[in-house]
């Protein structure tokens, strides 16, 4: 594996860090009750009847046969967003792609993967999973 030397960004994503000095970055220490506030979160979470949801949209792309979707989350928060199944062939594998920073407000098509099933949730309170008070 290497770190990619192209890319459309206009700063260099790599911090000029090559690959053994990008993994030899030490992360700080978790803060006090990180593990058992996730693992909380977690259990709370296999509690929950996603009762996912998913109908054809109005969206077309070439590559991708576009769904919006909609699942229950924990505290019965609607997570909205977007199923990209491949348009030619069966999907070999799924990927979630989240996006944080104002969420997004339609499907990314261009991501670069084959034979894979894409789903792009739109986390709570951010676009089509908004909602009070969030």
């Amino acid at each position: 594996m290497s770190l990619p030397s192209e890319h459309a960004f206009d700063f260099d994503p790599t911090h000029g860090f090559d690959l053994d000095e990008a993994f030899a970055i030490a992360s700080d220490a978790s803060p006090p009750g990180f593990d058992d506030f996730w693992r909380r979160r977690y259990f709370r979470a296999l509690q929950v009847d996603p009762a996912p949801r998913n109908s054809e949209t109005a969206s077309r792309d070439d590559r991708w046969r576009v769904h919006d979707f909609v699942f229950v989350s924990t505290d019965g928060l609607g997570i909205g967003g977007w199923l990209l199944p491949p348009r030619k062939g069966a999907a070999r594998r799924g990927l979630v792609v989240g996006r944080g920073y104002g969420g997004r407000d339609q499907p990314d098509f261009d991501i670069p993967v084959q034979d894979t099933a894409v789903l792009l949730p739109c986390f709570g309170g951010l676009s089509c999973s908004r909602r009070p008070p969030i």
